[in-house]
């Protein structure tokens, strides 16, 4: 973008004839950058999100687990891939009960890092995330109430 510089954190290099512009925002996490702009309204806070990449064939799905720009295309070139995420169940070769398997493959090291920094899981990826142990479950949807009260039987309407 024209007019536009990425701004890190420190003063200009001393002997430069640069000068830092007052009140500049400091880039706080790896996955948000803070971009400076002469004009206050394309200041801009880049966030980041680990989601799905769609691959494979029609009606054969396959997924690759990503860390990505949150404004970028589902498809477009990723900051990292994290693991992949095959969704049709095939059944496991070092298991013989004959039971069938969804495939999720994931550099939990460097998923720890993304989220550690700020990344922010969409739900799919926060449930496959939270399938290997890295987040805690969280339910999607409305909650059931919890009532233990007694309901008189003149007050249920049968049609």
């Amino acid at each position: 973008m024209p007019g536009t510089r990425m701004h890190f954190a420190g003063a200009a290099k001393p002997g430069s004839d640069r000068k830092d512009p007052p009140n500049v925002p400091v880039l706080t996490t790896p996955a948000q950058w803070t971009i400076w702009s002469p004009r206050p309204s394309r200041l801009r806070i880049m966030v980041v999100k680990i989601r799905l990449a769609r691959f494979g064939r029609r009606n054969a799905p396959f997924y690759n687990i990503v860390v990505a720009q949150a404004r970028t295309a589902r498809n477009s070139r990723p900051l990292e891939v994290l693991g992949t995420y095959d969704p049709i169940p095939k059944p496991d070769p070092y298991d013989d009960s004959g039971k069938l398997h969804k495939d999720i493959k994931l550099d939990t090291h460097r998923a720890k890092y993304w989220i550690g920094v700020g990344a922010q899981p969409t739900d799919t990826a926060w449930r496959l995330l939270s399938m290997v142990g890295i987040l805690p479950k969280k339910n999607f949807g409305p909650v059931p109430r919890e009532t233990n009260e007694p309901v008189e039987a003149d007050k249920i309407k049968i049609r």
